[in-house]
């Protein structure tokens, strides 16, 4: 990565899509361990509501057939995903920041990562996304294309909150303003990860159906595999962030 100066003067950074998610998967199995600990922490909740979703029949069969009844099975799924939601976003700040420091060249254990959680850090974090699920949601549902473009300038608005302190909507105009003229790197950038991701969860759905006839334990394997490769978003972000800095 190179420096070039803008028309306004300021340094800016040139970098490629590429480099990004290269460095991306790099960083990610460098510290293999730790992230897989992290992912483990954070989602170990969403395998366990998806076999018991799984074991439930679907319910929209459910409503076909009349029964308004929802079975406890179903119940105890989607109580046990919500849950584990809500604990996935407490344990954040120790995802987000533990990436940062792993990036600077500093090893972490899970147990050194779990300090960076404070109640500060994670009230501002879901403030700020509930600010840009919104604004993109509203996008999305008017015309695909805004949500997407909402979703491009605001992509680094947490790591912006991370390293510069920015709080809520600032925190969004912080993303717009580094991503500003830079745009279709940034979109290349999350398509890369976001297509990888989707192509190695489609990847292992389809060797476990080859061999696991029951629904359950495929998509209960497959949502073990989608929780190791949470981190790996987090880590493309602060990595995009650095380089757009």
């Amino acid at each position: 990565m190179v420096n070039a100066t803008v028309d306004a003067g300021m340094p800016r950074t040139v970098f490629s899509a590429w480099d990004v998610f290269a460095e991306t998967y790099h960083l990610y199995f460098k510290n293999f361990r730790t992230f897989v600990g992290l992912a483990v922490l954070m989602g170990f909740a969403f395998p366990i509501g998806t076999y018991f979703i799984y074991q439930s029949p679907p319910l929209m069969e459910l409503i076909m057939a009349g029964q308004l009844s929802v079975s406890s099975t179903l119940l105890w799924g989607m109580l046990i995903m919500v849950a584990g939601g809500a604990w996935w976003m407490f344990a954040l700040p120790a995802l987000m920041w533990a990436c940062a420091d792993m990036l600077d060249g500093r090893a972490l254990t899970l147990q050194q990562s779990m300090a960076y959680i404070t109640r500060e850090r994670v009230k501002e974090l879901f403030s700020i996304l509930n600010w840009v699920g919104m604004i993109v949601l509203l996008g999305l549902v008017f015309l695909v294309v805004p949500g997407i473009l909402f979703g491009v300038r605001y992509a680094v608005c947490l790591q912006a909150y991370q390293f510069q302190g920015t709080r809520g909507l600032a925190a969004l105009q912080a993303s717009r303003d580094l991503v500003k003229g830079r745009g279709f790197k940034v979109l290349g950038v999350l398509l890369l990860l976001l297509l990888s991701q989707i192509l190695i969860g489609l990847g292992v759905r389809h060797a476990l159906s080859l061999g696991i006839s029951q629904a359950a334990w495929r998509e209960t394997l497959g949502s073990l595999i989608d929780m190791f490769l949470t981190p790996l978003w987090f880590v493309g972000l602060t990595i995009l962030y650095r380089a757009l800095k």
